[in-house]
């Protein structure tokens, strides 16, 4: 059985520096407010700004980290001065990145952040499709966030994010076709996180796109009888 969703706005942001002063400068001149937010909820934050979902659209958000800079400072703070941040502390938990999404673009879905791995990359992908499947009349925003773990780290920081849904919408970017059940499963052009960095295999699927008409993904997060195809409108 097969199944068609589209892929009804996409949105990325990646970061060009490392201190913060233009990714908070960036959100404030779209209206986020970014004081209380971690470097991660900035850079998650920044990739949703065009999203304009309806209140009860889901969120899944996946990352392999989810605040590490967040995570050294307050407890560099606890451990060499004995000096607790439970504010830092609440900012990094894995579900505030979430939480604020939610809050800013007013839905009120559940929102799941999922610790991922190169080998269950899809898996936001695979869990929004579900949920579509028993609210049709919903949307889903799945999104991909990187803040680099460590200080020699070279890979792209920021977000990428998809808004899917059953119906196409005004303007869609490409169909998503999910084959329940598939009996071959060819991998195509999607590249491996492991290989290539955390946000490269979503940000080239539309480059792949552009070249071959079609991707399949990698069998990464989502059942092995299961073929999931990314096709241009």
């Amino acid at each position: 059985m097969k199944h068609t969703f589209w892929i009804q706005a996409q949105h990325s942001y990646t970061a060009t520096e490392t201190d913060g002063i233009d990714l908070r400068r960036y959100l404030k001149q779209h209206g986020r407010e970014a004081r209380r937010m971690s470097r991660f909820s900035q850079l998650v934050s920044a990739g949703t700004l065009p999203f304009n979902p309806s209140a009860e659209s889901n969120i899944y958000l996946a990352s392999p980290f989810s605040s590490p800079s967040k995570f050294t400072d307050t407890f560099s703070r606890l451990l060499n001065d004995n000096l607790p941040s439970p504010l830092d502390f609440m900012a990094a938990l894995n579900n505030a990145a979430t939480f604020q999404t939610a809050q800013t673009l007013g839905c009120d879905g559940p929102s799941v952040f999922l610790l991922v791995s190169p080998h269950t990359y899809w898996q936001p992908l695979w869990l929004a499709v579900n949920d579509l499947l028993l609210h049709p009349r919903q949307t889903a925003l799945v999104g991909w966030a990187y803040e680099r773990i460590r200080a020699d780290e070279t890979q792209p920081e920021g977000s990428f994010w998809w808004q899917i849904g059953t119906t196409a919408g005004s303007n869609p970017s490409a169909e998503i076709i999910v084959d329940m059940q598939s009996k071959h499963f060819e991998e195509d052009a999607a590249e491996s996180a492991e290989k290539s960095g955390f946000l490269q295999p979503v940000s080239q699927v539309f480059d792949v796109l552009a070249r071959k008409g079609q991707v399949i993904l990698p069998c990464a997060g989502y059942p092995q009888n299961v073929r999931i195809t990314v096709k241009t409108v």
